[in-house]
């Protein structure tokens, strides 16, 4: 062994790929270190052949031992950087179809949802605009039906959600404003009956009453179907509950004698004002709803 070989037996060199300590007395003085990894091809007999077949073939990372793709600028295991023997075949490259968009129809299918059928055409407007909105951002349609296609989606998407909100509060207020007017009904009736009946009691005192204590002596005379007839029962002929009259004059004496007292409220029932009735006889009295 001469001094070189020595020396070189004494030192101890590290791999710059694996930092592994190397034995220049085992590799010989042949051996060179490599910066940069190279990968090893798998059973490849021919380090020179650069067919398309080789291309094709299976390299191993020199560093990992990892399977790589030839091409690779890295090793995908362990992140080391790899060098080529031969010049790398650039890869095909596969030409993306550019489509012409639905953004005119999305932007239709949009408006008709707010003013004709909501989520009907809604949900379509808002489907098919996310979708082409995803393959304007790919490249695969034409960049210039962004703003269609977006605008159509954004008008699905309150077709399909605000529309019928709006539509469940209308019913639920219409509804509302149904039971309070329905209400606001019942409680006027109920108004004119107690009136009513209030005005019935009179009528009966009125029939008992002398004529000398300015009743009608067990007549309801005096009681006519006018203004002056009702003032004998009451000073005012309206209130706050609605008007009143006598539609039917008092005559006839016992049994037979009987008038009609009419009471219209200020309340509407179907565009006509609510209007109840008593008949009243001597000894008892009879309310009906007229409407």
């Amino acid at each position: 062994m001469d001094l070189d070989d020595q020396e070189r037996s004494e030192k101890r060199f590290i791999c710059p790929a694996c930092n592994k300590p190397i034995d220049l007395s085992v590799a010989g003085s042949s051996s060179r270190l490599q910066a940069k990894s190279s990968p090893q091809k798998l059973g490849a007999t021919d380090s020179n052949q650069k067919s398309e077949k080789a291309k094709n073939e299976a390299y191993r990372c020199s560093k990992c031992g990892a399977i790589i793709n030839y091409g690779d600028p890295i090793c995908r295991n362990c992140g080391e950087k790899l060098e080529y023997d031969e010049p790398l075949m650039s890869a095909p490259t596969s030409e993306k179809t550019i489509e012409s968009g639905r953004g005119a129809l999305i932007l239709t299918l949009g408006i008709l949802s707010l003013v004709l059928l909501g989520p009907i055409l809604g949900i379509p407007a808002w489907v098919m605009g996310n979708r082409d909105l995803k393959k304007i951002r790919a490249g695969l349609i034409a960049s210039a039906q962004k703003g269609l296609t977006r605008s159509g989606m954004i008008l699905g998407i309150i077709g399909t959600v605000v529309i019928p909100f709006i539509f469940i509060v209308g019913i639920v207020v219409a509804v509302a404003i149904t039971m309070f007017s329905d209400s606001a009904i019942s409680a006027n009736r109920d108004a004119l009956t107690s009136d009513l009946v209030n005005l019935a009691s009179r009528a009966q005192q009125y029939y008992r009453r002398p004529v000398a204590l300015g009743g009608g002596g067990y007549t309801f005379s005096g009681l006519t179907a006018d203004a002056t007839g009702l003032s004998r029962l009451t000073n005012k002929t309206s209130n706050g509950n609605g008007t009143y009259s006598i539609t039917v004059g008092g005559s006839g004496r016992g049994t037979a004698a009987f008038l009609i007292l009419t009471g219209i409220g200020n309340e509407l029932n179907n565009g006509t004002a609510v209007q109840v009735q008593a008949k009243v006889w001597p000894d008892r009295d009879s309310v009906w709803t007229v409407n």
